[in-house]
């Protein structure tokens, strides 16, 4: 199999995991199940949309919207490591400025 097709596969699986948990109530959107998954789904669709349009592109979409949808993952990848990966360390009590790079204990502790 293709690497795009196995990561593919991944996202897929992952997806209906997460949305088993959400129905079951096993889990909320503050739980480290929920958060890490989130992350990873997030991290890794970005990562591949961005590496898939900028390595193989499609003779179906115009330069313009190729930069576009790989834009796109860029932002979700961003999204993981700016809005949740912060959420995931204070789970473990490590404080993580993502706009400074600063991973610290909180104050107090």
């Amino acid at each position: 199999m293709k690497l795009h097709i196995i990561v593919l596969l991944f996202l897929k699986v992952s997806m209906i995991v997460q949305v088993v948990l959400i129905l079951a109530k096993v889990q909320t959107s503050d739980s480290i199940v929920y958060l890490i998954s989130d992350m990873l789904f997030k991290g890794l669709l970005g990562a591949f949309l961005f590496m898939y349009f900028l390595i193989n592109g499609s003779p179906g979409f115009d330069s313009w919207d190729e930069v576009f949808i790989g834009f796109g993952g860029v932002l979700l990848m961003f999204d993981a490591f700016y809005n949740v990966f912060p959420k995931v360390l204070a789970k473990y009590n490590i404080h993580f400025n993502p706009y400074t790079l600063d991973l610290s204990s909180p104050p107090g502790t």
